[in-house]
């Protein structure tokens, strides 16, 4: 115990010259494949940390039970927790933080508090809800016979309620009308077994707005990703799929145009897609980085779609490609999530992961 203790009192006090010198756990899912032409992620980190000095070892959480016993032996300093799977299941991922702090092994990234927080979609909702951050016209229901907010207008978009990376969306996810809509409900509710989110679909291009950063200290956001969707077919709806998400395929072949930074926009609408980024990353209690995905109307309104708290930050994904757009390029960018780490871990007191918990009390508290 003294041990595992002293990890958290080494990285409080280590200096910006000797970050170099920290030894890095790296918790993964292992993957051999080859995506989209990039090594996996792992790969990619050790290589650029290692050019750097750093020591590096792989956790595979692929195998939990092996991985644990692994760290708990281990002496490394902090872990860079980029996993996305625990027994195959992307829910179970947010747990993983919590086999840190168990283990008193500081790690990038949020807490396991934020990310089972970002997963919930209801959840999610409530809180942007109460904080006055534009989103789409929402219900949920638990069970297929409940009764849904009928001043939701069609189109609307019909999603699981506790996914991300779009699992379970398809083209078929938006509807047009009641006949269509208690289909994909049934298909949520009881082939998936989850809670279902019905939302007002938004005609408009799509944001990912990558921050950076904790709190006031180093928070910024990094220039815009926009996704343009008039050049689809016309038999596809304007939105991303699971498949188009995690399979080797290029946007570009349904024709989705990639704008990195965003091109021929108003200043005044950047200026507010990105607070309202900024406030979303903020309610939600994220650290170090993260991404807001925003849906803006053909008036220009935006609406926050989601959160992605701990997302993909492989060399060819969206964090990592505009932080190049800044010129810092993937070594830098990963050496400055770990300084970020370590400065959180220096300024704020050891029981500071407590205070999403607290945060979601007071929300549910009337004004």
């Amino acid at each position: 115990l003294l041990l595992q203790a002293a990890k958290i009192e080494k990285i409080r006090r280590i200096t910006k010259e000797d970050q170099r010198k920290l030894y890095i756990g790296i918790a993964t899912n292992v993957n051999k494949d080859v995506h989209n032409g990039h090594l996996p992620i792992e790969k990619n980190i050790e290589k650029a940390l290692r050019e750097r000095g750093y020591r590096t070892t792989v956790f595979d959480l692929n195998n939990i039970e092996k991985a644990f016993l692994k760290m708990r032996a281990s002496d490394v300093d902090l872990i860079f927790n980029v996993g996305e799977k625990i027994h195959n299941s992307n829910i179970l991922a947010s747990y993983a933080p919590s086999i840190f702090d168990i283990l008193q092994i500081p790690y990038t990234g949020s807490s396991s508090l934020a990310l089972g927080l970002s997963m919930d979609k209801i959840q999610v909702k409530k809180l942007l809800s109460y904080h006055g951050i534009p989103t789409p016209k929402w219900d949920y229901i638990y069970e297929i016979n409940e009764e849904i907010d009928n001043t939701i207008r069609y189109p609307q978009i019909i999603k699981p309620a506790n996914t991300d990376r779009s699992f379970g969306i398809t083209n078929e996810s938006v509807v047009n009308n009641q006949e269509e809509r208690s289909k994909q409900l049934k298909k949520i509710i009881e082939e998936m077994g989850s809670p279902a989110l019905i939302e007002e679909y938004i005609e408009g291009d799509e944001y990912d707005v990558a921050v950076l950063g904790n709190e006031d200290v180093d928070l910024r956001v990094l220039p815009l990703s926009r996704y343009i969707f008039k050049d689809m077919p016309s038999d596809l709806r304007h939105i991303f799929t699971y498949n188009m998400k995690n399979f080797d395929v290029s946007l570009a072949d349904f024709g989705i145009a990639v704008q990195r930074p965003a091109k021929n926009i108003s200043k005044k609408l950047e200026t507010l897609i990105t607070e309202i980024a900024l406030d979303t990353y903020n309610i939600l209690n994220c650290y170090d980085y993260g991404l807001v995905g925003i849906r803006v109307d053909q008036d220009d309104n935006p609406y926050v779609l989601e959160l992605n708290a701990n997302p993909p930050i492989n060399i060819q994904d969206c964090l990592a490609e505009t932080a190049k757009l800044t010129q810092i390029n993937y070594g830098d960018f990963l050496e400055e999530v770990i300084r970020m780490a370590v400065r959180r871990y220096q300024n704020k007191p050891l029981d500071y992961r407590l205070q999403l918990s607290q945060s979601q009390d007071n929300a549910n508290e009337p004004k």
